[in-house]
Parts: C-alpha cells; sequence; structure tokens
C-alpha cells in the first residue's frame, strides 16, 4: 500500500505546490502517516452512515475523546479489491482500527492521526464534514503549511517516528 501512495504522489507533482512543504495529500500522508492495525467494530461503538466517513469518525472522536483519536488517509475497503480510498477512522492507543463507515472493516489502513482541539476547531464550525488533509475549504492548509498545531498532544496517541517512504 505504501508503494501505491508513493506512486500516487509522483503522479499529482505540480510545479506551483513546490513552494509548500508537500507536494500534495499523498505525501503528506507519507510523511507523517503510519499502518494500523484492522479490528471488526467493537459492539460499543455505533456504526455510522455509509459514505460518511469523515463525520462518522469526527463524531466517534467526539462521543470517546479519552479512549479515540481521528486518523485519515488511505485504506482498502474489504469488498474493493485493492483499489486505495481517501479514509478517516478512529483508533485507540494501542493503533488498532475503529472504523464506524466500513462493513465489514477494511483490509489496510494507512493515515495520519490528528490532534483533537484541531479536530473541532477545524470540522466543528457548522459546516458539512470535510477531510482535514484534503481540506479544500480552507484552500489546504496542512499541504502549504498554514496549519502546524494539526499533531496528537497526548502522550496515548498512537503516532509513529518511522519513515515508510
Amino acid at each position: 500500500m505504501v508503494k501505491d501512495i508513493r506512486r500516487l504522489a509522483d503522479i499529482y507533482m505540480s510545479d506551483r505546490s513546490r513552494l509548500f512543504p508537500y507536494q500534495n495529500r499523498y505525501q503528506f500522508v507519507l510523511k507523517h502517516g503510519r499502518p494500523f492495525i484492522r479490528k471488526p467494530l467493537p459492539e460499543i461503538y455505533e456504526t455510522g452512515y455509509p459514505k460518511q466517513c469523515y463525520g462518522n469518525a469526527c463524531q466517534l472522536v467526539r462521543k470517546y475523546p479519552d479512549d479515540l483519536f481521528y486518523a485519515e488517509g488511505f485504506g482498502v475497503p474489504n469488498r474493493s479489491g485493492c483499489f486505495i480510498l481517501e479514509h478517516a477512522w478512529a483508533v485507540d492507543a494501542q493503533g488498532n482500527v475503529i472504523d464506524p463507515t466500513w462493513e465489514p472493516v477494511g483490509r489496510l489502513y494507512f493515515g495520519v492521526v490528528f490532534d483533537f482541539d484541531y479536530l473541532k476547531r477545524v470540522t466543528y464550525s457548522g459546516r458539512r464534514y470535510t477531510p482535514l488533509i484534503d481540506n479544500f475549504n480552507e484552500r489546504w492548509p496542512l499541504i502549504d503549511g498554514r496549519h502546524t498545531d494539526w499533531m496528537p498532544r497526548s502522550d496515548k496517541a498512537p503516532v509513529s517516528n518511522e519513515k515508510w517512504w
């Protein structure tokens, strides 16, 4: 999956984005992301609406802020063969996927964990839930480096210091 994301990062390079810290969302995920452990959705968490992964994950993390973290990146659904899709899910402190959208749970997950305060500030402003990484409403502030306060501050957050690419 990392090889495929790397290939997409190369395909979507543009000359005008060379002024930014990241050329595109794929580079951002490769730089800050990590793989996550897929697990069936535990019964204590509610299933969300189909095709509403950003809203489902946000609402779940907002309901359980002491136990879950918001993650966004790419996943491979169980029923799609090998197509990589942009996706959002929750994770616990051990890096286990808590995915309220895909049933059954996806086959692969690779993404970035975000700070809860950043999530609230960007997604709970009365607008429709939108991706944090591909945030077209604010003209991609993570890609161009305007937003720097997105990293989790909690010691429990399952983040990675490894380079995956």
